[in-house]
């Protein structure tokens, strides 16, 4: 009786040690795998938002190549080479072939890079001084049919704001997309 009380100890001691060394090797396994899944996620995050910034770099390129169109289609109507109509009809075909997409532009900017949006801010006030010349100057030429030069003193005096407020820009762009890596 004795052996049996001894066996049944051995494989009772030898249950307990199985049991504890599968609660440690698997506490072990799920300390690593949430490990692993954390560095997962976080990889996953970057991407997402590098991804992002690239997105948002090429959205904000090709705006910046249509305001640069209609900005110079508007110094040759400043400076006496196109007439306000002939500026319209060939901005109309030229912006149709390449549309901004501003709404996204901004989303992405509010979504994922809220540190971009005083640059991008700074850059619109800028392009918006802009455009109250060309605008300006549009009354006055239908008013008058003559081209003013103030306009385009005007115009000339504000285009290195912009420049500086695009280029601005773009370094954010960078800097945040630099960040994820």
């Amino acid at each position: 009786m004795d052996t049996v009380w001894v066996s049944l100890a051995g494989a009772a001691f030898g249950g307990i040690i199985a049991a504890g060394s599968a609660w440690l090797t698997n506490s072990g396994h799920t300390r690593r795998l949430r490990i692993q899944l954390e560095h997962d996620r976080e990889k996953l995050a970057r991407e997402l938002r590098r991804t992002c910034g690239e997105d948002l770099y090429q959205l904000v390129d090709a705006w910046q190549r249509n305001v640069t169109q209609y900005h110079l289609v508007h110094w040759r109507v400043l400076a006496g080479k196109l007439t306000p109509d002939d500026a319209h009809e060939l901005l109309r075909d030229e912006l149709k072939s390449s549309p901004s997409n501003l709404g996204r532009i901004e989303m992405l900017i509010k979504v994922y890079f809220p540190m971009v949006e005083p640059a991008y801010t700074a850059t619109l006030s800028a392009r918006g001084a802009i455009n109250d010349v060309i605008f300006a100057f549009e009354r006055s030429f239908k008013a008058t049919g003559k081209a003013s030069r103030e306009h385009f003193e005007n115009l000339e005096r504000l285009q290195p704001g912009y420049d500086a407020a695009v280029n601005q820009l773009n370094k954010a762009i960078i800097d945040e997309i630099r960040a994820t890596r």
